[in-house]
This record gives C-alpha cells, sequence and structure tokens, in this order.
C-alpha cells in the first residue's frame, strides 16, 4: 500500500511575511529587468561599431582561441622546418649518406695510396 501524500492547501502568510515576498519579488524582477537593458544596451552599440572596432572586439573576446590557433600554426611550422628546413632532418640523412660515400673513396684512395708508395718503393 502506498502512503498517501497530505494535500497540499493555500496557507495563509501575515502582512508582513506578504511585505517580505513582495520586496523580493520586486528585486528580481528589477535585477531581470536591469540585466535585459544592459544587454540590449550592448547589443546597439556593438551594432553602431564600425567593422574594424566589432572585429577587434571579437578578436580580443576569442582572444585564447586565437592564441591556441596561433600557437599550433607556430608548431606545425616548425615541425616542418625542423624535418625538411635547410638542416632539418632530410637534409641530414643526405649529409649522412654521402659522409659515407666520402669515408669509403677516403678509404680507398689510401689503399691505393699505400699500393702505389710499395711501387715505388721497390
Amino acid at each position: 500500500m502506498v502512503p498517501s501524500t497530505p494535500k497540499r492547501e493555500n496557507f495563509p502568510l501575515n502582512e508582513d511575511a506578504k511585505q517580505k515576498f513582495t520586496e523580493k519579488i520586486e528585486h528580481v524582477s528589477h535585477v531581470v529587468r536591469t540585466d535585459c537593458e544592459a544587454t540590449l544596451r550592448a547589443e546597439e552599440k556593438m551594432q553602431q561599431l564600425s567593422f574594424g572596432a566589432r572585429l577587434s572586439s571579437v578578436l580580443f573576446r576569442s582572444g585564447r582561441r586565437l592564441a591556441t590557433a596561433i600557437a599550433i600554426v607556430v608548431a606545425v611550422f616548425l615541425g616542418y622546418h625542423a624535418t625538411f628546413g635547410t638542416n632539418g632532418l632530410t637534409a641530414y640523412r643526405q649529409k649522412r649518406n654521402q659522409d659515407q660515400i666520402l669515408q669509403k673513396e677516403i678509404l680507398q684512395l689510401k689503399q691505393q695510396n699505400g699500393r702505389l708508395q710499395e711501387h715505388v718503393d721497390h
């Protein structure tokens, strides 16, 4: 069996409680009205601003996003430069391969020089 809930009935307010309740409602109404008016004034100002001023306002408000986007672009650029730039990883590999080829050539020339030196000495 489900317990029955008590009926909600209107309860009488004394004059002091009515006065306090009315003041609170008027205060909340005033705050809401003030906020709405401030929002409308801000929107009107925004519409009156020039395109440049509106753009700078939007950029200022979205500064964190813009800074993040710029940081990402810079990071991508630096990564690209570190990989494919003048002294990047690709150039390093080419220079290392060239160094190995030259080391082999130096070894061959030393061996050839040694044989020729032996030939001259005998």
